[in-house]
């Protein structure tokens, strides 16, 4: 019964790792996006409002 909550505990762990490391990735290829194209956005919003 041991080994069963340590494979638990471990797993949950393993999750909270996971989900953290993919937000920080997220948020890090969201912020070099915004980094490499802040002009490009507005282009595009002009482009649609006069169409």
């Amino acid at each position: 019964m041991r080994y069963l909550y340590a494979v638990y505990v471990l797993s949950i762990l393993a999750l909270i790792w996971t989900v953290i490391s993919i937000a920080r990735h997220i948020r890090d290829h969201n912020s070099q996006a915004h980094k490499d194209a802040p002009e490009s956005i507005p282009e595009t919003a002009s482009k649609s409002s006069l169409e």
